[in-house]
C-alpha cells in the first residue's frame, strides 16, 4: 500500500499514523477509548428517558460488532492476475485504506 501511495506521489504524515498495531479497542482499558465511547453513549441517551447501564447484553453486542468486519461474508480471497483498486482517506485524526478487487473488499485498515 505504501509503495502504491509513493508511486502516485501521495504521502502520509507518519507522526499522525500508526501501523501494524496488535491491540484493539477494549472497553474500559484505554482512557481515550472510554471517553469516546461514553461520549457517544451520552449523546444518544438524550433521546431516551432510560438510564444507560452497561449490561451483559451490551457487552455481547459490543463483541459482535467488533467481530463482524473480519468474518467471511465481508472479506473475500484475492484472485491472481486481477487488478486491485486502493481507496484511502486521511484526516487529522486517522488514516483508512480499503483494498478491493472486482468491487469486493479484500482487506482494509484504519487508524
Amino acid at each position: 500500500m505504501l509503495q502504491t501511495l509513493r508511486d502516485k506521489q501521495l504521502f502520509a504524515k507518519f507522526s499522525k499514523c500508526e501501523f501494524w498495531l496488535l491491540r484493539g479497542w477494549i472497553f474500559g482499558t484505554y482512557c481515550f477509548s472510554r471517553r469516546s465511547f461514553l461520549g457517544l453513549a451520552g449523546y444518544y441517551r438524550r433521546f431516551k428517558d432510560v438510564k444507560f447501564e452497561w449490561s451483559k447484553k451490551c457487552q455481547q453486542s459490543f463483541e459482535q460488532l467488533k467481530a463482524l468486519p473480519t468474518e467471511v461474508p465481508i472479506l473475500v480471497q484475492r484472485k491472481s492476475g486481477k487488478e486491485f483498486v486502493i481507496f484511502s482517506d486521511a484526516s487529522l485524526n486517522g488514516l483508512g485504506c480499503v483494498l478491493m478487487q472486482e468491487s469486493k473488499v479484500i482487506a482494509y485498515a484504519s487508524r
